[in-house]
């Protein structure tokens, strides 16, 4: 149920991730996209089979103008981040990237005129906290997005659904497969992750 709840979340959280020219707060910014989002997924011209693998492109596209992949890896990994070279981190940064984009770009798609309501803004320094509630026909789910300003933009790090969240929940899979394994294993295992995400995507 925990992955489920995650599931839905994302398909409120992609709408975050790529900044309007003149956003100057997170709630301002998470507006802004869910417009810009809005207008891809009722694109007509994208949503043929045909064009799915150019209707993804332009969700990656947002989603990788907008969240911090390497500041989400780094507390994915926590103390095992310190212990990786800098060409280690650049990979798992990568693959952890596109595991996240493969798994729930689907879910993203899935989009089906859920109402987002903006609760509440928390701004402390560099460092944010925008509350919402997704409505879904059977249920409300709180969902609270933290944001953090690098260069002067805000980027999501990370996502927090009904108390869980995701860069925690991350963080103990992969301190779990560290312990019983080797990080050799853990890059294996997203790999593989990765591959069977695609092949599904597209078969």
């Amino acid at each position: 149920m925990k992955y489920i709840k995650i599931a839905f979340a994302l398909i409120v959280f992609v709408f975050i991730l790529e900044s309007g020219a003149f956003a100057e707060t997170p709630d301002e910014l998470l507006k802004i996209v869910i417009d810009k989002i809005y207008t891809v997924l009722k694109d007509n011209t994208l949503k043929s089979k045909d064009k799915t693998p150019e209707r993804r492109k332009h969700i990656r596209a947002i989603i990788e103008s907008r969240f911090d992949f390497e500041e989400m890896s780094k507390r994915a990994l926590a103390v095992n981040w310190q212990k990786r070279t800098d060409a280690e981190k650049k990979e798992f940064t990568a693959l952890f990237e596109s595991l996240l984009e493969n798994v729930y770009i689907t879910k993203i798609e899935s989009y089906s005129g859920e109402e987002v309501l903006f609760l509440e803004q928390n701004v402390d320094g560099d460092y944010s906290t925008v509350k919402t509630m997704l409505i879904r026909k059977t249920q409300k789910i709180p969902i609270d997005y933290k944001l953090m300003k690098i260069n002067n933009e805000w980027k999501v790090y990370d996502i927090v659904i009904e108390g869980i969240s995701l860069v925690s929940n991350y963080r103990t899979q992969f301190t779990k497969m560290l312990g019983s394994g080797t990080y050799e294993g853990l890059v294996k295992t997203l790999k593989e992750k990765i591959a069977a995400n695609e092949h599904k995507e597209y078969n």
